[in-house]
């Protein structure tokens, strides 16, 4: 009876002991979703879900790597969330760009500026 008492109490013991300190966990990332505006950006503005309109900024991301580095595209990023949103691009107060869209988390749109 001993015996079996001390094997328990053993047991209980070693189960203690190696069930405490191990965490798991996931690393979930903020759902984020990006505007990638390409083409003649310069002077237009835009707004976002009826929102307060802002000028594009103008970059050259990404360089292509078969002209040497040097890129003539221009592009533009926007991080916003995801879900369904509405895109109004003005240049000299009219509207050039109208588009409804519904944005997956982690994806890209290309909005093309005339």
């Amino acid at each position: 009876m001993k015996m079996i008492l001390k094997i328990f109490s053993i047991s209980i013991v070693l189960l203690l002991v190696f069930s405490c300190g191990y965490r798991e966990g996931i690393l979930q990332k903020e759902p984020a979703s990006y505007l990638w505006f390409t083409g003649n950006v310069e002077g237009a503005m835009v707004s976002i879900d009826n929102g307060e309109p802002f000028a594009l900024q103008l970059s050259t991301y990404p360089q292509d790597a078969s002209s040497g580095g040097k890129s003539d595209a221009k592009y533009v990023h926007y991080k916003l969330s995801p879900g369904k949103h509405r895109i109004t691009v003005k240049r000299d107060g009219k509207v050039i760009v109208d588009r409804l869209l519904i944005l997956e988390n982690e994806n890209i749109k290309e909005i093309e500026v005339p």
